[in-house]
């Protein structure tokens, strides 16, 4: 009979100490997860009962700023024709504005 105790009692650290070890660990888990989204709830709802206020405040007012004068910019199509040897034509199409100014810097 002490045979039989002594091995059912090694079966249970052998054998049921794991399985307990990862129920334990899956509960504690489950706790953690279940915490963690009721915090997330309870953050969320506080912040629907708070007023909403602007995130940016604006540096402008509305009668702040001054008048932008612009024009127009016309832009020319230029088509290039290309053919080969064997027929083939193709179109080359650039468009250039014609009002641009450059600088060289120096």
């Amino acid at each position: 009979m002490p045979f039989f105790t002594i091995l059912l009692i090694l079966f249970l650290i052998i054998i049921l100490r794991p399985i307990l070890k990862v129920v334990l660990l899956m509960r504690r888990y489950k706790k953690a997860v279940n915490n963690a989204y009721s915090e997330a709830y309870k953050q969320y709802s506080r912040r629907e009962e708070q007023p909403q206020q602007p995130v940016h405040k604006k540096v402008f007012t509305k009668d702040m700023g001054e008048y932008v004068a612009f024009e127009e910019i016309s832009v020319e199509t230029t088509t290039e024709l290309h053919s080969d040897d064997k027929g083939n034509v193709t179109y080359t199409t650039e468009e250039q504005i014609t009002d641009a100014e450059w600088v060289e810097i120096q």
